[in-house]
């Protein structure tokens, strides 16, 4: 297991080649690769979060449907992602925040619009 502090800690991803190796970098030092898909997402694209540990979104209502994620941002200096997603309550619909690691995230399924 490779130390924080050796010179080949990487996110883990590593092309071999048989005259060189070519080294994914990150900043914040994860194993995943799901941080290049949080670099690359913009504020209000919609989406399920699907953590790591299960092939199920998560679900954070207990209703056994899927939440419906927004992204806001990302930090890859530190790996933390931010999102929202409605929640309804007595007075109408509430916005939450949820904030997790991208070494917490297996995958995130995408969401589209149609018009």
């Amino acid at each position: 297991m490779a130390s924080l502090f050796d010179d080949d800690y990487y996110c883990g991803h590593r092309e071999k080649d048989e005259k060189k190796e070519k080294k994914h970098k990150c900043n914040c030092g994860c194993k995943t690769c799901i941080c290049e898909q949080l670099r690359k997402l913009t504020p209000s694209q919609l989406f399920f979060i699907v953590p790591n540990g299960t092939n199920a979104p998560l679900d954070l209502g207990g209703l056994t449907t899927p939440t419906i994620f927004t992204f806001q941002k990302f930090d890859p200096e530190t790996g933390c992602a931010t999102f929202s997603y409605p929640v309804v309550g007595t007075t109408g619909v509430i916005t939450q925040l949820y904030v997790t690691s991208c070494e917490q995230i297996q995958g995130l399924a995408f969401l589209t619009t149609t018009a």
